[in-house]
């Protein structure tokens, strides 16, 4: 009877992710009109790992790190794909704060599956990367036209000051509420540290 260890999925998410990077930077670099056939297979096989992540998060793992890590490459696999395949071109000087935006949607998700509750551990970090992302994008989409480079002259004294505050605060609210810490009590959700082939098409069948 063939069996998949945990092993074998941590190899996989690192699999995944090397192949999504190799699909976006060739997305970047390589030349539209001679793109080779092994890189436009590239975002394909991104997308097929990232769907496997998630069904073995949801099913078998339960833990936020898979969903997310599957979550991402879907998400950035797909936009990848549409550039790879000429179907939707981006630059990656105006789409690099969708980096954040897509990182805090999907740790927040990712903490409300694992934990059913909103948890402040992955709430405050998924939001400051939420909106971060889109207070950049209203920089590199132009739709505000003032530079950057001045208000982050002189808006950025003050946001260090204010994050130095707000350290300072989440500190001692972790000293008084539990909730606002994640403990890493996850496991990797592997019975006997692994899984069998049968179980997960008896499990298909059922349902």
């Amino acid at each position: 009877m063939k069996k998949i260890n945990s092993l074998f999925v941590q190899l996989l998410f690192v699999f995944g992710i090397c192949i999504f990077i190799a699909a976006f930077i060739l997305s970047i670099f390589s030349d539209p009109d001679t793109r080779s056939f092994i890189v436009k297979l590239l975002p394909i096989l991104a997308l097929l790992i990232g769907f496997i992540d998630v069904v073995i998060a949801f099913s078998y793992t339960k833990t936020a790190y898979h969903l997310f890590v599957g979550l991402f490459i879907i998400f950035w696999g797909v936009l990848v794909f549409l550039r790879i395949y000429n179907i939707f071109d981006f630059t990656l000087k105006q789409w690099w704060p969708i980096l954040g935006v897509s990182s805090g949607a999907f740790l927040f998700v990712s903490g409300l599956f694992r934990y059913r509750k909103f948890k402040i551990g992955y709430v405050i970090p998924a939001s400051v990367l939420f909106f971060m992302g889109l207070w950049l994008m209203l920089f590199s989409f132009k739709i505000i036209t003032i530079p950057f480079k001045e208000v982050a002259l002189v808006g950025g004294p003050l946001l260090a000051v204010l994050l130095c505050i707000f350290c300072v605060v989440l500190i001692m609210l972790q000293n008084k509420y539990k909730s606002f810490v994640v403990i890493d009590d996850e496991d990797d959700g592997f019975e006997d540290d692994e899984i069998t082939i049968e179980g997960m098409l008896e499990e298909t069948d059922e349902d």
